[in-house]
């Protein structure tokens, strides 16, 4: 099976167990997928069954939407609910108006302190696994930006919110520092991922309706790429290269360097993938191809 499926990952799985939950169930010779979510959060986990998964690298998704509800008052090493807890403060009074400026002012670039428990590697090693075994080690501030971030709620001591921001942010960290910029502590209580790039929770798979034999709904290839039908020949030019990383796909097909990225096929069935690359005027320099 060779298809690209998006599905509602729930909270306490890890996303690596989801999908080789749903490899099996879909007896997919391999199976890969994009943006790992914390076991702790659950929402848009994009799957890729097949040869889909040779298209993982050319996937953008820049800009993911989350919503996340923040305990306040609270931090733990894991900087979720599900740690231990390592510093409290006393409830204090907050302002509205003050907490609406603390949280806006984290629009824009964002430079942090990943977390410990996180899959970043040091030295070779993930940073969790490291953690695990009682050895903090020093993570390298990361930047991201947080495109939008606004207030949904206000409770007596938690803070409901909903953040759109690039790839990479650490969303347990930007509670972290909400929390220390308001004079206390924060920890995530509860984290779902609404959208990551043109993938959306409103048209996920239920993970377990999935597993009790329900129609899957793919997502179409056709939705993240623009298709390119060709001639027969075209793929024979193109399976007789050898280099696949500079290729100037100009020489074989000038419809295939119209957009930064090309699904090719051959009487609507996919074969390979192709990026171009520009220069800084919007000329054409070469291509990477990849056949699926």
């Amino acid at each position: 099976m060779n298809k690209i499926l998006v599905v509602n990952k729930p909270n306490n799985l890890t996303s690596s167990f989801v999908v080789n939950k749903l490899k099996r169930f879909f007896s997919s010779s391999k199976a890969g997928h994009s943006g790992t979510l914390d076991p702790l959060a659950e929402g848009v986990l994009v799957i890729f069954l097949g040869s889909m998964t040779k298209i993982i690298p050319f996937i953008s998704e820049n800009i993911k939407r989350y919503k996340v509800k923040m305990l306040l008052g609270l931090e733990t090493d894991t900087l979720d609910i599900a740690g231990h807890i390592t510093k409290s403060s006393s409830m204090m009074e907050f302002d509205e108006l003050d907490i609406n400026k603390v949280v806006k002012n984290f629009q824009g670039e964002y430079e942090y302190d990943p977390p410990q428990y996180s899959a970043i590697r040091v030295n070779g090693k993930r940073s969790y696994k490291n953690a695990r075994e009682g050895n903090f080690v020093e993570i390298p501030k990361r930047k991201s930006t947080i495109s939008s971030i606004r207030i949904n709620k206000i409770g007596s001591s938690t803070l409901e919110l909903d953040i759109e921001c690039s790839k990479g942010t650490y969303v347990r960290s930007l509670v972290r520092d909400i929390g220390l910029a308001l004079g206390t502590f924060g920890t995530v209580v509860n984290l779902t991922r609404i959208s990551t790039g043109s993938f959306s929770l409103d048209k996920s798979n239920d993970f377990y309706a999935l597993l009790r034999g329900e129609n899957p709904e793919f997502y179409e290839l056709s939705n993240l790429f623009p298709v390119i039908v060709v001639k027969k020949e075209v793929v024979n030019q193109l399976r007789k290269l050898t280099n696949h990383k500079n290729v100037d796909i100009s020489l074989i097909s000038k419809q295939l360097e119209v957009n930064t990225i090309n699904i090719v096929a051959s009487n609507e069935s996919p074969l390979l993938i192709v990026k171009n690359k520009y220069d800084d005027y919007g000329k054409y320099i070469c291509s990477e191809i990849k056949f699926f």
